[in-house]
């Protein structure tokens, strides 16, 4: 396999971004669609979440291990983020009940 020169990664990193784009905005489409008939959660939004915090944490990791301590307060921020939103969550679950 021969190595990309500028030109064709470039092309190719437009590629993934206009179908990753694609696929975000379908998933996106599709939970809206599937919460408004079934009221439940499912399996797109869930893919769609997964994603986008596998995307965010691979930056976040990338830039910590070039040194930049942005992406290391980043993802302490993150993680303490979505600690706080499962804990809310979990609360307003065990108040609220179905």
């Amino acid at each position: 396999m021969k190595k990309m020169d500028e030109m064709e990664m470039s092309i190719n990193l437009k590629a993934i971004k206009w179908s990753g784009t694609f696929t975000n905005i379908a998933l996106l489409v599709w939970s809206i669609y599937n919460f408004i008939h079934t009221h439940t959660l499912t399996l797109p939004f869930y893919i769609l979440n997964i994603e986008i915090a596998i995307y965010y944490c691979t930056t976040q990791i990338l830039r910590w291990k070039m040194d930049d301590m942005d992406g290391r307060k980043s993802i302490i921020r993150y993680f303490i983020g979505v600690i706080l939103v499962v804990l809310i969550v979990g609360i307003l679950a065990h108040f609220f009940p179905k």
